[in-house]
């Protein structure tokens, strides 16, 4: 018999099933009816529109979390960041100090001291400022170390200290510390233990 000359199928999805000869009992039958059913009921209620809205809402909570926390809690917050450069005949230092905290800092100054491997200073600057409001930072040539005359085939020691009085007065002091020559271009990123208070 060709393909064509095939009956057609009658049954439709609520044709009975002989289930008995399967194994199944009428109630188990039954019960998977009322799930399949309730499943169903389900998926017309899920809509996109509604997977849209649960997922914006989801986002917001997240952000506003991240924003109370970045903006709203009080702490103090100190970072460095640090590139150090081999060019023309000796070196560069290049320092920025990020104040991330949510309160300005006080009595803020750097100390960058670059010193050979016995400990020897070669060269340094420093920096001072009344204060440092919240989510700034301050760079400049005040922070920029030129070292010029010395070989770029050492290994040099280089640290940055920074010094700062938080908003209830209690007064902090870090220092960081590279080994620094081995290539030509490094950046570093330092952070200080985070001080949170209440006002």
């Amino acid at each position: 018999m060709s393909g064509e000359d095939r009956p057609l199928s009658t049954t439709t999805d609520y044709d009975e099933i002989d289930v008995e000869g399967e194994g199944f009992s009428r109630d188990e039958v039954e019960t998977a009816k009322e799930y399949a059913e309730k499943i169903l009921e389900l998926g017309e209620q899920v809509t996109i529109g509604r997977v849209l809205l649960a997922s914006f809402a989801v986002l917001m909570v997240i952000l506003s979390g991240f924003a109370g926390w970045y903006w709203v809690i009080p702490r103090d917050a100190i970072d460095v960041e640090t590139n150090y450069l081999q060019a023309g005949g000796g070196h560069v230092v290049l320092v920025q100090v990020d104040n991330s905290g949510t309160r300005a800092v006080s009595d803020v100054s750097v100390q960058i001291n670059f010193k050979d491997m016995s400990g020897q200073l070669i060269e340094s600057t420093s920096w001072q400022g009344e204060s440092l409001p919240a989510h700034s930072s301050v760079a400049g040539d005040d922070l920029e170390l030129i070292i010029q005359g010395h070989t770029k085939w050492a290994e040099y020691e280089l640290s940055v200290s920074v010094d700062w009085v938080d908003g209830n007065g209690a007064a902090h002091s870090v220092n960081f510390e590279h080994r620094v020559g081995n290539y030509t271009s490094e950046r570093y990123s330092d952070s200080a233990p985070r001080h949170y208070w209440l006002m």
